[in-house]
């Protein structure tokens, strides 16, 4: 079904050197895409306007006490780390609660992109974030046990299973159902998928796919390195397997969250094709509240610091390339979130954040808190910063770093432990020299303008016409990058068209082969049930032979031809040219006097051969025309034999007859004598029923009187002795009990009458039990009298039925 880590690392060893990290030909870079849905509780006085068609979130218009009352104490409380809340929040999409399905609005926006860009090669992550945790979790990953813990069906709609299961399985679907493959082209390679999961609880990652003989957790403190295991990838090959791994790894998270306060849940998926691998991320992070829990605290303002870092402007695009990639890598705390989110937010992958706010004054500030830490930031035009080659160099180990973090730490089942590729070639090869030529291009970053002794206006200018070259020389690079990927698609098209019409070949030879086989043991069952109908293959072995001593003469004779034309030629040289041509012509003469010998040696074989065939087929007639005799002597005589037993078993048939009459009267008196003495024993059994019936009744109402004839008044006057026996269960009496002790705290005078009516609450409840016992008796007295063989079946059914009535 699936395979574990180490198993799943040595059979994806192909990947290593060509995965998605490994394409440095696509400049991607970080993408981030910031979505927010703001789920509407409080419809009569909302205190957020959500404009979809605008893509952002205002604070709703109210009067100036409403306002100063409502949003005062938030602006006031806000935090050092998070800046002042703004009056509008802008976002790259945001979902409308007026929406008829949430789910389905998100799965089109965010599900269905982030898979179709892991189809493509390009790794997506999908980071959820919010303040109602049960609400975004199950948006993610449904409920704990979806659809009744039974696994989707594949002929389901696809919007169905988002509904009932959550994003995580409607993506799953959308991958085995082979939906919105991307635009990469479809080759003959099959689609693999791994999954992992793990949680992160007390500042230590923990793998819920794991085996719990070995341990499974990264203590904090540390960044996650080569030396830390790897988490547990499991292989997906169907869609009920996927979601045998999903749920696994949910009912191993609720296990695991019973010891701390809140965990955040992280899944990959690891899609392989054609040698290539990309990876799709789905985190759930802790709702946003205060938490008493330093851990936390620290988790949050570290998660924070990391959003501010990439909200910032840097100074110029010059600074990007040096500074971006050491400024996050130095923001980076000891905390272990910190360490699995930075790679998601800037390594190379698109990354859909996704905001859930409660439209509640309660939760007001923890709203306002998220929405400014998530909104304005926009990934595609602030992380997409050219990185020089000079500058590459510089930035080497911060990269080093990043794509270690990124590789090991969170793909290290699936990539293995082999050293990161580099994020850019140090040097340019030829292809990339001549097409930096063909642009009109420098192949090195140009040094900035010396504006030493310029005035404002001029350095503005130069500085000015520098960034219009910087944007040029950008345009003809990404020009250039798009013909290296055209040319590369193009170039991937035809080598799948030809292995394409390589395979269809190998097919048609293989189909050919196949019949050639097929015929050839056709014809060889031919063969061989001739050999055993006949006695032909004495025959064949002896003409193979022949053929064989043929083969060897023919052999012989071309060599001395050869000897012979070499001595020819030889002697032509030396003596004259008549005797040469003369020669020859005896020579051909006594050749063509050979094949003449040969063929009518042949033809004599062939007349032999079949002679011999012809004799012994006469040989095998004449002796089977003698057995056929044989056998019909044979079959004579049985027949004679046959006719004589036929007239000896008629005739002890007759005398068989005879008797079977005579046994046929005597048995018609037999039974006329039977008849008779039934009736008479059936009478007497009639009578001795009616007898035992009578004597049954007289004891039922024996028994019943003897029982209850005085029981009750026995009862009344040894209520205290035999009243233990009648006493309800252990729960009544301590009723009674805490009744006891209540009443004599609060009304010490009201306990004779609280003791008198226990007293009597017992009395009515040993009579209703000696009345209700009564009443079952009486019963199963009724139904012994009514019937002459009583059910014992339907009496025990009574008493059951009786004895559940009376422990209710």
């Amino acid at each position: 079904m699936a395979v574990q880590g180490d198993s799943t690392c040595t059979s994806f060893d192909d990947v290593q050197s060509s995965g998605a990290y490994a394409d440095v030909s696509v400049p991607v870079l970080s993408q981030i895409h910031v979505s927010c849905y703001v789920t509407a509780a409080n419809r009569a006085a909302p205190e957020f306007e959500v404009l979809p068609q605008h893509n952002c979130v205002r604070v709703a218009n109210k009067s100036s006490s409403d306002g100063a009352s409502s949003g005062g104490g938030a602006v006031a409380a806000e935090s050092a780390c998070v800046v002042a809340p703004a009056a509008e929040w802008d976002f790259h999409s945001v979902f409308s609660s007026t929406s008829p399905s949430h789910a389905i609005d998100f799965f089109t926006e965010i599900t269905l992109p982030a898979l179709r860009t892991a189809r493509d090669g390009i790794n997506s992550n999908i980071v959820v974030w919010g303040v109602h945790p049960t609400q975004k979790f199950r948006l993610l990953f449904g409920k704990n046990v979806g659809g009744g813990g039974f696994a989707p069906q594949p002929e389901m709609a696809v919007n169905d299973v988002v509904e009932l299961y959550g994003q995580l399985v409607g993506m799953l679907h959308a991958f085995f159902s082979r939906l919105d493959l991307g635009s990469r082209p479809l080759e003959d390679e099959p689609w693999r998928l791994g999954i992992s999961s793990w949680v992160i609880m007390n500042n230590q990652a923990i793998d819920l796919l794991k085996s719990p003989l070995g341990g499974a957790s990264t203590e904090g403190g540390r960044m996650p390195s080569t030396q830390a295991e790897p988490f547990v990838s499991l292989e997906a090959t169907s869609l009920a397997t996927a979601f045998r791994i999903v749920q696994t790894a949910k009912t191993n998270r609720i296990v695991r969250k019973q010891n701390a306060e809140s965990v955040h849940f992280f899944v990959r998926l690891a899609i392989f094709h054609g040698g290539q691998v990309s990876t799709v991320h789905l985190v759930d992070l802790v709702d946003q509240k205060e938490f008493q829990d330093p851990v936390l605290n620290q988790e949050k303002y570290e998660l924070y610091n990391t959003l501010q870092r990439l909200r910032q402007p840097l100074s110029s695009p010059r600074q990007s390339g040096c500074m971006g990639g050491a400024d996050l890598m130095s923001s980076t705390g000891n905390m272990v979130l910190s360490n699995f989110m930075l790679p998601l937010l800037t390594a190379n992958a698109k990354t859909f954040l996704y905001a859930n706010v409660i439209d509640s004054r309660s939760s007001l500030r923890e709203c306002v808190q998220m929405l400014n830490a998530v909104a304005n930031i926009r990934g595609f035009a602030s992380l997409n910063r050219e990185v020089s080659n000079a500058n590459t160099i510089v930035l080497r180990p911060e990269v080093d770093a990043v794509e270690l973090a990124t590789t090991e730490s969170l793909l290290p089942s699936v990539v293995g432990s082999s050293p990161s590729m580099p994020f850019m070639p140090t040097k340019p090869d030829k292809f990339t020299l001549e097409a930096f030529k063909k642009a009109g291009l420098h192949p090195c970053v140009l040094e900035p303008p010396n504006l030493n002794g310029l005035d404002s206006k001029t350095a503005e200018k130069v500085q000015a016409a520098d960034a219009t070259l910087l944007r040029k020389n950008y345009d003809a690079l990404l020009s250039i990058v798009r013909e290296q990927q055209q040319a590369k698609e193009a170039a991937e098209a035809r080598a799948t068209e030809a292995l394409h019409d390589q395979e269809e070949l190998r097919a048609m030879f293989e189909v050919q082969i196949e019949n050639m086989k097929l015929a050839n043991v056709g014809l060889r069952s031919k063969v061989r049930a001739l050999e055993n109908r006949t006695s032909l293959p004495q025959v064949f072995e002896q003409y193979e032979q022949e053929l064989r001593i043929l083969h060897a003469q023919v052999e012989e004779l071309q060599a001395r031809n050869v000897a012979l034309e070499l001595r020819a030629t030889g002697d032509g040289s030396v003596g004259p040219s008549g005797s040469l041509s003369e020669i020859k012509k005896k020579y051909q003469q006594v050749v063509e006097e050979k094949l003449a010998l040969e063929r009518e040696l042949m033809e004599h074989r062939k007349r032999e051969r079949h002679h011999q065939v012809h004799s012994r087929l006469a040989g095998e007639s004449t002796r089977r025309v003698d057995q056929l005799s044989r056998d019909l002597n044979n079959k004579e005589e049985d027949l004679v034999a046959a006719r004589l037993s036929k007239q000896r078993l008629s005739a002890e048939m007759n005398q068989a007859l005879e008797k079977a009459d005579q046994l046929h009267h005597e048995n018609e008196k037999l039974l006329q004598e039977k008849a008779v003495t039934t009736e008479e024993l059936l009478a007497t059994r009639m009578y001795l029923a009616s007898l035992e019936n009578e004597k049954k009744k007289a004891s039922i109402l024996d028994r019943f009187v003897e029982k209850h004839g005085d029981r009750m008044n026995k009862l009344r006057q040894h209520g205290q002795s035999s009243s233990g026996n009648w006493r309800r269960d252990q729960y009544a009496r301590e009723c009674e009990d805490k009744l006891l002790a209540s009443v004599k705290r609060s009304l010490p005078q009201a306990v004779p009458l609280c003791n008198k009516l226990l007293r009597r609450l017992e009395i009515q409840e040993l009579s209703l039990r000696e009345f209700s016992e009564r009443e079952i008796d009486f019963i199963n007295l009724l139904v012994e009298l009514v019937s002459d063989q009583p059910t014992v079946s339907l009496k025990h059914m009574i008493e059951q039925e009786m004895n559940k009535l009376q422990s209710c």
